[in-house]
């Protein structure tokens, strides 16, 4: 009997933390969407037709290659852990190595693809 109330209780602190924190990402969204939208009037302004449209552009790409960092870094992340937790330092040794060796290669790629 009393472990039906803890749980009772429990979910209701969990049913309230859900919600508050339903309630503040709603705020942030809302927060982020005016100032998003204040700033890009604002360099519209500023920059100009010609001008907000290459800010478009070199924005994307810079947030293009932001997203393949994470990506990249987190499969990495994940084969290091799978290694890991199966305790094989020399598999862990040879993605750690492979890895590196993608990372050098796409910064050459990308080095010779500015010019």
């Amino acid at each position: 009997m009393d472990t039906n109330i803890l749980f009772l209780e429990m979910g209701t602190l969990h049913t309230k933390r859900i919600a508050f924190n339903t309630l503040f990402l709603y705020v942030r969204m809302l927060i982020l969407m005016f100032v998003a939208f204040y700033t890009s009037r604002v360099l519209l302004r500023e920059l100009g037709i010609n001008d907000f449209g290459l800010y478009g552009v070199v924005g994307g790409t810079v947030a293009i290659f932001s997203s393949l960092r994470g990506l990249f870094a987190t499969a990495t992340q994940r084969f290091l852990n799978f290694e890991m937790g199966r305790n094989n330092a020399n598999g862990l040794n040879t993605i750690f190595n492979i890895s590196l060796f993608i990372n050098i290669i796409i910064c050459i790629v990308f080095l010779f693809a500015q010019k």
